[in-house]
């Protein structure tokens, strides 16, 4: 239908625009078994050795799982059903097949997100991690870390909360929330709301000693 059409359209270009802003190679699925593709990008193509994206969408018999190495499977889909479920980022290393047959270490940022036609997809920003140490640690700390406020963001903080508590015995958990600060940004701007919650962030790490870990679940809620 027309407006079939129009939405398959649409959802194209939010993905090429996607594509253009975001640096590493890019691939979208949707939020289904297998991860059925919808999208990849040149540089996700090239790393992966394929000329183009009907050749790779034919091999991969249409889904976004087929390339990742087989003892890689289980670990990346329970890792995204976890963040899937607390609407968090994540960010696996795990392996995934080139097209000649060899297997390539990659780091996955990806986030679930919505379409238009309100179908859920899954939206991964894949690196090269084959020869790049360096360039893991970066990626490791943007995927964990709230770039705002400097602490866990909630992904980040659920993984570490779940380290420490396989070695700690002893632990208790707070919760805080800023009152007003939707108030806050009407009346004086979100650059106002991004100070307080920064504010209050740099407060929480001066008193708080070093074992803590501090999270910023979303919004005001710490």
């Amino acid at each position: 239908t027309s407006n079939g059409l129009k939405k398959t359209q649409n959802d194209k270009l939010i993905y090429e625009i996607i594509s253009k802003s975001m640096p590493g190679g890019i691939v979208i699925g949707y939020a289904e078994e297998g991860y059925p593709l919808c999208f990849a990008n040149d540089r996700y193509l090239e790393l992966l050795g394929y000329a183009s994206y009907e050749e790779y969408y034919e091999d991969a018999g249409g889904l976004g799982t087929c390339h990742i190495h087989p003892d890689d499977l289980d670990m990346v889909n329970r890792q995204i059903a976890e963040c899937y479920s607390l609407d968090a980022q994540f960010g696996i290393e795990y392996h995934i097949r080139h097209k000649d047959g060899h297997y390539i270490s990659v780091y996955d940022i990806g986030k679930r997100m919505i379409t238009p036609d309100n179908r859920e997809i899954i939206i991964c920003v894949l690196y090269d991690m084959t020869e790049n140490a360096r360039l893991k640690e970066v990626l490791i700390q943007e995927s964990s870390y709230d770039a705002l406020t400097g602490v866990f963001n909630r992904g980040g903080g659920v993984r570490a909360v779940k380290n420490m508590l396989e070695t700690v015995k002893e632990y208790s958990f707070m919760f805080f929330d800023l009152d007003n600060l939707k108030l806050l940004n009407d009346l004086y701007s979100h650059e106002a709301g991004d100070h307080a919650l920064k504010y209050f962030s740099e407060l929480l790490m001066k008193y708080f000693v070093a074992q803590t870990i501090l999270v910023r679940m979303g919004g005001d809620e710490f």
